[in-house]
């Protein structure tokens, strides 16, 4: 997986609407290889969500007018997505809320110049246990990560 750009290949190729468009909050989406149960999951709490393509245009994006950006999960090497590390950016600099899993979450590590690097043996399963610190619960999930965001790179910028 080190060095391959596969995000785009599996991204949706044309943007797309869900969810009730008179909501009172619109997301977009940046599809990297999301899963349906993820935007099922924004749609059922009330948001109105365009889908867009993993080299969707800027300009499209922001035309949007959303209220937040949410980064999908997908398959590769973060490193390689140099066109959406540069959206991230640009979706930062609007001040509007930004969030990610798995390789968004990795691609917002990049935009802010923390690195990420290839796990040895990675991050595969089903059913782990996930312990909420806000709420006490014991979650269980399902993961497969690859690559992982630099621990020191982010205790390097929060060091002063």
């Amino acid at each position: 997986m080190e060095g391959l750009e596969l995000a785009s290949v599996v991204s949706t190729k044309e943007s797309y609407d869900l969810g009730d468009e008179n909501s009172l909050i619109r997301v977009g989406v940046m599809d990297f290889g999301i899963k349906r149960n993820i935007i099922r999951s924004l749609t059922e709490r009330g948001c109105f969500v365009r889908v867009f393509p993993a080299k969707a245009n800027l300009e499209d994006i922001l035309a949007f007018n959303a209220d937040g950006y949410f980064l999908s999960n997908g398959p590769g090497d973060p490193a390689t997505m140099d066109y959406a590390i540069k959206t991230v950016k640009v979706l930062l600099e609007t001040k509007k809320p930004v969030f990610g899993i798995c390789l968004g979450h990795q691609l917002l590590a990049l935009a802010n110049d923390i690195s990420t690097y290839k796990m040895h043996h990675g991050h595969r399963g089903a059913n782990h246990p996930v312990i909420n610190i806000a709420t006490g619960r014991c979650e269980i999930t399902s993961q497969n990560h690859g690559f992982s965001v630099s621990e020191a790179d982010v205790i390097n910028i929060l060091t002063p």
